[in-house]
């Protein structure tokens, strides 16, 4: 059986420079709604857009257990 997923949002943090995308990418937190995330983004680039860095959010996915179509519900977290 198929698990239904809960929509939550990601505020993620996108730093400029040298090294690879992935070690410049940091997922800052994970709320519950688009408004809080919104108003978390604004927060954080009026604090730190200076410092060359940009919050942005994006909506995802929260499966309240086990991964996306799995029935294993041993395997652990990653």
């Amino acid at each position: 059986m198929r698990k239904v997923p809960e929509q939550v949002f990601a505020v993620v943090r996108l730093d400029s420079g040298p090294g690879c995308f992935a070690e410049r990418v940091t997922v800052n937190e994970i709320v519950t709604s688009l408004d809080l995330a919104l108003d978390e983004v604004a927060r954080l680039n009026s604090l730190n857009g200076g410092n060359g860095c940009v919050y942005f959010a994006q909506a995802t996915r929260f499966y309240a257990v086990g991964a996306a179509g799995s029935t294993d519900q041993s395997r652990p977290a990653v």
